[in-house]
């Protein structure tokens, strides 16, 4: 499986802070025209940034309408920001999981999988079927930005009875999209609590 079919080719960066308010406007007004979608910063990313996503097939007008307009920009190239060890690269503990001790590690994907889909109501599912709104079309808009990445966090725990349930405390889009991309291995944090009982399932 892959996310092609849904990708747009074209990321292109542009400094907001000095984006005047009618240029801006100049270029939203093309939004509809130019099949564009617009990433203006969220908790994830700095609003100093203004992100352009569009599709193939317009990209040479957006790029003119630019120009036109002298907005400097940046193109980001698709295939390294999606390719997998870009991904690992920049993929990073959040503020949170530091404080908590947590670590990065490379968990199988069949076995996350198969584990996380044992409780259907949070698993998400093919194209993000089961999400919550549109985190994983964003997340994946998001991965094209080429900005660091936090990892999806997972515990581990035994019930009484001895089986090991394995549950996403964060990143249940991040893992789907990771997932559906073909990634044999998906970087995940988890605590030493964790570690130990994934290495007994063979997650790890």
């Amino acid at each position: 499986m892959n996310i092609n079919k849904i990708s747009f080719k074209g990321t292109y960066s542009i400094n907001n802070k000095t984006l005047h308010k009618d240029v801006k406007n100049k270029i939203c007004a093309k939004e509809g025209i130019y099949n564009m979608e617009f990433d203006k910063g969220n908790w994830r990313n700095s609003q100093d940034i203004l992100f352009i996503h569009t599709p193939d097939s317009k990209d040479k007008k957006l790029e003119r309408l630019l120009s036109k307009l002298k907005v400097p920009y940046i193109k980001i190239n698709e295939q390294e920001a999606l390719s997998p060890a870009n991904i690992f690269a920049r993929t990073v503990l959040s503020k949170d999981a530091q404080s908590r001790n947590l670590s990065i590690v490379m968990a199988d994907t069949t076995i996350l999988d198969m584990e996380l889909r044992k409780n259907r109501r949070s698993y998400v599912g093919h194209n993000g079927k089961n999400g919550i709104d549109a985190r994983y079309h964003d997340f994946i808009n998001y991965l094209k930005t080429n900005q660091t990445i936090e990892a999806p966090e997972i515990y581990l725990r035994k019930r009484d009875d001895g089986e090991i349930v394995t549950k996403v405390y964060d990143g249940r889009h991040r893992i789907a999209v990771f997932r559906d991309m073909g990634f044999k291995e998906i970087p995940v944090a988890i605590d030493e609590k964790s570690f130990i009982l994934a290495q007994e399932i063979g997650l790890l």
